[in-house]
C-alpha cells in the first residue's frame, strides 16, 4: 500500500510541474484580449486584482474556505428532521 501511495506521489508531483521554458498566459491575455481585438479595441489593464489568474484563486480560496465551514457545521446549518415532520 505504501509503494502505490510512493508512487501516486511521484506521480502527482511530476505531472504538476510546469515545463520549464513553457510560457502559461492568463486569462486576460487568451480570452479577455481576444475579445477586445474581434471588437477593434485596445484591451485595458484591470488592475492589481485583475493581473493573470489573481480573480481565479481568489474564488478557488473562497469556495475552499466557505465549503469547509458548511462541511464542518453541516448539522447545525441543516438539523436533521424530527420524526414527525414530512420528508
Amino acid at each position: 500500500m505504501r509503494r502505490r501511495f510512493n508512487i501516486f506521489a511521484l506521480f502527482s508531483l511530476f505531472s504538476a510541474t510546469p515545463s520549464f521554458g513553457a510560457k502559461w498566459d492568463g486569462v486576460d491575455d487568451t480570452v479577455v484580449g481576444k475579445f477586445a481585438e474581434t471588437a477593434g479595441r485596445k484591451a485595458v489593464d484591470p488592475g492589481f486584482f485583475g493581473q493573470g489568474d489573481i480573480p481565479v484563486f481568489m474564488f478557488l480560496t473562497a469556495g475552499v474556505v466557505g465549503g469547509f465551514f458548511i462541511g464542518y457545521f453541516f448539522r447545525q446549518i441543516f438539523p436533521p428532521k424530527a420524526d414527525g415532520e414530512k420528508k
